[in-house]
């Protein structure tokens, strides 16, 4: 049987300008529970905002008696209006965006979009061995027509109409779908979308189309350097291990794949991944719409949305229909199909380990396209210390390396001339963040005398990891607190994000975090734990380290090893940390000069306004506590001074100091 749990709104940690601005929240959990015992289902989060309505009655906004097809055609209208009006004005082509979208926003008259996402989650790093690119290929494909609405452009066409747009991305565990709508027409959106989970059509007609759409995207990045480190490093990646899949995907490595030759071959595969991985038990909702908690729930448990993922597992989906396609033999694809079962989790941690264990410690030389050198060191650490969201020991590392001030190793970098920027950290996403391995890496952007001394910035920035170890002690538990206190004030007074935004990047929270931290999860530094960041420091060392120098005057040479994909050339060697340096007298002084942070002591403990105080702490007059008061006038101003009590009058100047600066 199918039971719901449920997390309220008031048991969500809100940031306060949430609260001031009533929006409202839900999560639920669906689940079954059959033979194979308790099995969850559906993940989803409901966020109602009455904000996206603007400065229209909200009666008449979200009325639904009869004005559909008059907002519709007020829209067309509109758009056929604004399209005349182009043609007739001769400078049309120069009008600038910010103009477009001024009109736009005064034609909405305040109204914001409201917005759903999707993730399902599953990722290139499931593709096949002999598929790269399937799990993107399936990501277009599903958008191609559903039994319902079987024109593949029709939802283009419909949010088009509606102010609205959407999009998806594959990232290595999961694939991502969103789309924003005019808040009247949310429910409709949402019961249209739902139909590309349900029963897409996945039609052969289209698969030679979107092979050509996967080749332009990946050919609009070939010449991103931060593209090309990820190809690298999954050209680096131990044979067979699911880091070396090519997620992108490209005409090459989805046509010359044996199933793409394959009479229906493309389409069996696709309809196969489908039914293994796009189903409830893998798939997360986010809504956020201008209606009641409620009626957002009614909506997208709708039997006409996602309600329809919402059965016993026993019950099979409907097969995926071919829309009569072409000269298909569907006969054939579905008794493939039927043979293979949903897979209710990807455990790709329990089977594989670090992706270069048996590559570490190496140096390796490549190109890059941007001018210049970056020296980059690539740290494989522990998924799971990673993922502890409560502790933070990760983020707490991450900190201390980007940070800029006295004592930190970029300040010692930047003064001796050798680097102009230092980045720090474990991306969300790609191959750095995934069940199986995190990469936290070391960016440096190196100067013309910093990539002739790269024994020196090794040297240094050794030298500082373990100076953090060293005074850790004395020094950890205090920073701790600081990020604590910095990371709850800007989660209590974030700025709303736009809807769609809103909803693209907390879908993906939805299962990373538990109900009640949907929204806290990332601001979230619960408790200080010196062993585990101990830990995470003893992965930071010479021993487990990928120096990767990319220089754009590097053009390989005959013994260097060529991506497959991109085509870039890059050399592998054996590295031996030393500590030489290029100055030795120098270097001596840069253990003092390394270390944590000072005291930060602007961090305001008090964020009340002036205002609000006052009203805690009035001023008396003479039922004062002592019934005391004098009076001091001068030419020019008149004082009433009335005497409390000296804790309260502690209070109130230390609530006065601290709100000059908000962090």
């Amino acid at each position: 049987s199918l039971k719901m749990d449920a997390v309220e709104n008031d048991s969500i940690r809100k940031p306060k300008t949430y609260v001031e601005t009533n929006r409202k929240f839900k999560r639920l959990t669906l689940i079954n529970n059959n033979n194979n015992g308790k099995i969850v289902g559906l993940e989803i989060l409901l966020i109602s905002d009455r904000s996206l309505l603007g400065t229209k009655n909200e009666d008449d906004v979200l009325n639904t008696g009869g004005d559909d097809d008059d907002f519709a055609g007020k829209k067309n209208e509109e758009t056929e209006s604004e399209s005349d009006e182009e043609e007739e004005e001769s400078g049309s082509d120069m009008m600038s965006s910010d103009d477009s979208d001024d009109e736009q926003e005064g034609a909405k008259e305040g109204l914001k979009t409201a917005a759903c996402a999707v993730e399902v989650s599953v990722g290139y790093l499931s593709d096949p061995e002999n598929f790269h690119g399937l799990s993107h290929f399936l990501e277009h494909m599903v958008f191609m027509g559903t039994r319902t609405n079987r024109s593949e452009n029709f939802f283009d066409e419909w949010l088009s109409r509606n102010w609205g747009s959407q999009n998806a991305y594959t990232d290595t565990e999961k694939t991502v779908f969103h789309f924003d709508v005019h808040p009247k027409r949310l429910k409709e959106g949402v019961e249209i979308f739902s139909k590309f989970f349900t029963e897409p059509l996945i039609l052969e007609r289209a698969l030679e189309r979107e092979v050509t759409a996967i080749e332009s995207e990946f050919e609009r990045v070939v010449n991103s350097d931060g593209v090309r480190m990820e190809l690298l490093l999954a050209d680096l990646a131990i044979e067979g291990h699911p880091y070396r899949k090519f997620g992108w995907g490209n005409r090459q490595s989805l046509t010359e794949s044996e199933a793409y030759k394959e009479k229906n071959g493309a389409r069996k595969a696709l309809k196969r991944h489908f039914k293994e991985h796009y189903h409830a038990r893998r798939m997360s909702v986010v809504v956020c719409g201008a209606e009641e908690l409620e009626e957002l729930e009614e909506m997208v448990l709708s039997a006409k949305a996602f309600g329809s993922l919402c059965v016993q597992e026993e019950e099979e989906k409907e097969e995926i229909d071919d829309g009569n396609d072409d000269d298909t033999n569907n006969k054939i694809v579905d008794e493939y199909v039927s043979q293979f079962e949903r897979i209710d989790e990807v455990n790709l941690s329990d089977t594989y380990g670090q992706p270069f264990a048996h590559l570490v410690p190496s140096f390796v030389k490549t190109s890059q396209v941007k001018t210049g050198t970056q020296l980059t060191l690539v740290f494989q650490l522990s998924s799971k210390i990673n993922r502890n969201y409560l502790s933070k020991s990760v983020n707490f590392i991450e900190t201390l390396l980007g940070h800029e001030g006295e004592g930190s190793c970029f300040e010692a970098l930047r003064k001796r001339g050798l680097c102009s920027e230092l980045c720090a950290g474990v991306s969300r996403g790609g191959l750095d963040d995934t069940s199986i391995s995190a990469l936290l890496s070391v960016s440096i952007k190196l100067t013309e005398r910093g990539a002739t001394r790269t024994e020196d910035i090794l040297f240094i920035l050794f030298t500082y990891l373990r100076q953090i170890e060293s005074l850790l002690s004395s020094n950890g538990a205090r920073f701790y607190d600081e990020m604590q206190r910095i990371s709850q004030i800007e989660f209590e007074y974030s700025e709303s994000e736009h809807a769609c935004e809103f909803v693209e990047r907390l879908v993906s929270d939805v299962r990373r975090f538990s109900p009640e931290n949907v929204l806290y999860g990332d601001s979230y530094w619960q408790r200080y734990d010196e062993n585990e960041i101990r830990e995470v420091l003893s992965m930071l060392t010479p021993e487990n380290v990928l120096v990767i120098l990319a220089s754009s005057e590097y053009k390989g040479n005959d013994a260097a090893t060529i991506e497959p994909w991109v085509k870039f050339p890059y050399e592998v060697e054996s590295f031996k940390y030393t500590a030489s340096t290029s100055d030795a007298q120098d270097m001596q002084k840069v253990e003092k000069e390394l270390g944590f942070p000072s005291k930060n002591r602007f961090i305001p403990k008090d964020l009340r306004m002036h205002n609000e105080i006052e009203k805690l702490f009035p001023v008396k007059g003479n039922d004062s506590i002592n019934n005391t008061t004098t009076t001091t006038t001068t030419t020019t101003t008149t004082t009433t001074t009335t005497t409390t009590t000296t804790a309260e009058r502690e209070e109130v100047n230390t609530a006065r100091r601290t709100r000059k600066r908000p962090c």
